[in-house]
């Protein structure tokens, strides 16, 4: 279903299958009910400014794709545990703890101070231009694998709290601003396989107490704050 009209509702709207579709950027949307998802392959795709106001419930989905504008999730609001979360373009603000087996990051921002975990053993693949605003907290528990591979660079200007396996395969992550920080956790391994740039090659601050591994041979793979 595609909704390109401005769109509110207080009551209860039900997806049986399929996609729900707010769809034109121009619009905006407001959820003060409930958005539930009944079956499985069920899906909300946001083009638009939607906002899960305080009271507002989405539950039973089995994928948010923030495709545009922005997702809010504010405060007294709930977003039930997606199995898939996709940012693609947009910015995803959370005011509440967000959480999800499944993050894919390859556009837009993420903007979530409560924090968004993946659950073991769940992935993050973060790939395009997606960037970690300031005060992102991305939390991946151990049991978690992750993957950031982009042809160019991207930013982490939040906190990564890793104490699961980090894959770089290629690209650059930089920092700007504060905190712009990853840290890597007893259990955290973080393996460096592939990057775009020797001397600049990881700009974010590093708290590493677990164990981080080059490969790659005798390419030069500089950290620009240390570890």
């Amino acid at each position: 279903s595609f909704v390109s009209n401005n769109f509110s509702n207080s009551g209860t709207v039900n997806i049986h299958s399929g996609e729900l579709n707010m769809g034109a950027s121009f619009a905006s949307a407001t959820n003060s009910g409930s958005i539930d998802g009944l079956g499985n392959g069920t899906s909300l795709r946001t083009n638009t400014t939607f906002v899960n106001a305080p009271g507002g419930s989405i539950t039973g989905l089995d994928s948010l794709w923030v495709a545009g504008t922005s997702f809010t999730a504010q405060s007294s609001s709930t977003v039930q545990h997606l199995p898939r979360l996709h940012v693609s373009a947009g910015i995803l603000f959370g005011n509440i703890p967000l959480t999800t087996d499944d993050l894919q990051l390859s556009g837009g921002s993420l903007n979530c101070p409560s924090g968004i975990t993946v659950e073991a053993p769940g992935t993050f693949h973060w790939s395009g231009a997606g960037t970690l605003a300031s005060p992102n907290i991305l939390e991946l528990p151990e049991g978690t694998t992750s993957t950031y591979s982009l042809s160019g660079s991207t930013w982490n200007m939040g906190t990564i709290n890793n104490a699961g396996t980090w894959n770089m395969e290629n690209g650059v992550l930089f920092g700007s601003g504060l905190p712009s920080l990853f840290n890597n956790l007893p259990t955290g391994v973080v393996n460096l396989n592939g990057w775009a740039n020797p001397n600049s090659s990881w700009t974010n601050a590093v708290n590493n107490q677990g164990l981080i591994t080059k490969y790659n041979g005798s390419t030069l793979f500089t950290f620009a704050f240390g570890i």
